[in-house]
Order: structure tokens, then C-alpha cells, then sequence
């Protein structure tokens, strides 16, 4: 829903777990971040998108879509935190 917080996490499955990742939206490089960890603040219909990491001599996540509600509106599940798990074939956890 907008205004509402978004966490994206992207981590491998063997230690470390908690490595800089890049994230990206649409294609396009959004940031690194240094543990993995990046959260959306206060998202806007702007922020709905497709999105992904990339661990770098891990992997790739598949993408995830990520859909923002207006404030009023229940009828789209909209995502609040996911969880990615990258070692070179990457699985994707979401937790809606």
C-alpha cells in the first residue's frame, strides 16, 4: 500500500550470507547495497516494478514483481518484504 514500507533482502545460502548485493528495477541498476539489505521508504505507485539482485560469483534472482496499492484500494496483494536466496541457480523466497 502506499506510504508503507518495502524490504528487500538478497543473501546466499552459504555463509557469509550477508554480502553487498546489487538490486535493480526494471532492468536498470538501482544500487548496491553493502549487506544485502535495501528497503524502499514510504513507497508511491512510482516504485511498482519488476525487481531482481545479483550477488556478485553467486548469482541472480529471478525478478519479482512488486505492485503498489493506492490507500484506499484492497483489491492487489501488495509485497512488503522479500527475501531472495542466491547461489548461482537462485531460489526466491517471498513472504506477501
Amino acid at each position: 500500500m502506499e506510504g508503507h514500507d518495502v524490504s528487500l533482502h538478497c543473501q546466499t545460502k552459504r555463509p557469509p550470507s550477508k554480502l553487498p548485493a546489487d538490486f535493480y528495477k526494471d532492468g536498470s541498476l538501482i544500487r548496491t547495497e553493502p549487506t544485502g539489505h535495501m528497503t524502499i521508504h514510504h513507497v508511491t505507485k512510482s516504485d511498482e516494478g519488476l525487481y531482481k539482485c545479483h550477488i556478485s560469483s553467486h548469482g541472480e534472482s529471478p525478478p519479482s514483481w512488486i505492485y503498489v496499492t493506492g490507500q484506499e484500494s484492497s483489491a492487489i496483494t501488495f509485497s512488503r518484504f522479500l527475501n531472495w536466496i542466491c547461489d548461482y541457480s537462485c531460489d526466491m523466497e517471498s513472504q506477501l
